[in-house]
């Protein structure tokens, strides 16, 4: 073959692959050419994100920013987790867009991009602000699909900005929900139950019931208050009414004296082998249980041995605890106390009810069989 037929046949296989490419692309989905940002000046915008609003058919939330931190402004400003305030601003700014879908209001619903607002409505209506005022951005968000980017992982939603008639299919994931307490940590305090060797249960009106534990040894709990001709029900039942403490979270928040908490509520006191005291009035309102904590550190209540131990080498005091470690619940029950003091909290149903067990719940009469124990044989007739 010559050099120019040669150098022809070149050209044209270089003509018929680049024209072959451009097909392709021009008939390749825009996920696989460019997937520009549904918001482009957002992401270099963030730091200027003071306020955001996510609302729903049954919920709402208001976040601001308070210098470095930020607080749910209709939860009377308790502080939100700033580390999910941060991702989720920025997941927001990342979103891009997949493809367009439909601009038919009737079929919206089938998307979860109604209006907040329609009878029956599953969408997120989300708003972001700057300081000012001013909206940065605001999308209605609806139902996930997953697989729709370039990776099978890849997550994907429906969206349509508010005001616009025409709904999106956008790359992302946005875990904004409307519910407060999900931008809140929700964590009340935790006090380890091996801690508590006594608790008080008081019910207006009658004498409270008193729990307690011989010993650090000793896991077994007591019930010192039980009437004459009764006992325990369970040991157990006592054991687990002392982790009341532990784990405890909120459902909702309040700001102190905004929730005025009945006369009939009910007082538990726990106190722990090293100081820490910890009280909690109950009462119902509205359906929910809400409670007022207060912490404080009372040395008269550090147990001791009966024939207490010279403090040895080991570092230990004589109550079995760290030598010094009196100054540490002291600052422990201050920093409780200065946090607790400035709110009430809406409890989970199980945790109230392990802090106002009456009486009638914890006891049963002397002679009677332990819960599912055989019935005793009957004597034989003489």
């Amino acid at each position: 073959m010559s050099k120019r037929s040669l150098l022809i046949l070149c050209l044209l296989t270089t003509v018929m692959v680049v024209a072959a490419w451009l097909i392709t692309t021009a008939r390749a989905p825009s996920t696989e050419v460019s997937k520009p940002a549904l918001f482009p000046s957002l992401l270099d915008r963030v730091n200027d994100v003071a306020r955001i609003e996510v609302a729903s058919a049954g919920d709402r939330v208001v976040l601001i920013r308070d210098g470095d931190h930020w607080l749910v402004e209709n939860r009377d400003g308790y502080p939100a987790i700033l580390e999910t305030v941060k991702r989720t601003v920025v997941s927001f700014a990342r979103l891009k867009v997949l493809e367009s879908k439909t601009r038919r209001p009737e079929l919206y619903a089938r998307l979860g991009v109604e209006d907040v607002e329609s009878e029956g409505s599953t969408s997120r209506r989300i708003t972001l602000a700057d300081a000012r005022g001013n909206v940065l951005a605001a999308l209605i968000a609806g139902r996930e699909r997953k697989g729709s980017g370039v990776a099978s992982a890849d997550k994907a939603l429906y969206v349509r900005e508010v005001g616009a008639v025409q709904a999106l299919l956008v790359e992302g994931d946005l875990q904004m929900t409307a519910r407060p307490a999900d931008w809140m940590d929700t964590m009340i305090l935790n006090v380890d139950p091996d801690r508590i060797y006594h608790y008080t249960i008081a019910h207006p009106g009658t004498p409270p019931i008193e729990v307690r534990r011989q010993s650090r040894d000793v896991k077994d709990y007591t019930l010192t208050s039980a009437p004459a001709g009764t006992t325990a029900r369970s040991l157990a039942l006592l054991t687990s009414q002392a982790t009341a403490l532990n784990e405890l979270r909120f459902e909702d928040v309040a700001k102190a004296g905004s929730i005025t908490l009945t006369d009939d509520a009910t007082v538990a006191t726990y106190r722990t082998f090293d100081g820490l005291v910890v009280e909690a009035h109950i009462a119902t309102i509205d359906g929910r249980s809400w409670c007022a904590l207060t912490a404080r550190y009372d040395p008269e209540t550090v147990y001791l041995p009966p024939t207490p131990p010279a403090a040895g080498a080991d570092g230990q005091d004589a109550a079995g605890a760290p030598a010094g470690n009196g100054d540490k619940v002291r600052t422990e029950a201050a920093e409780l106390q200065q946090r607790l003091s400035q709110w009430v909290y809406a409890l989970p149903e199980f945790k109230a009810s392990m802090m106002t067990k009456t009486l009638d719940a914890l006891v049963k009469p002397a002679d009677a069989p332990p819960p599912g124990a055989a019935p005793a044989a009957s004597e034989p007739a003489p």
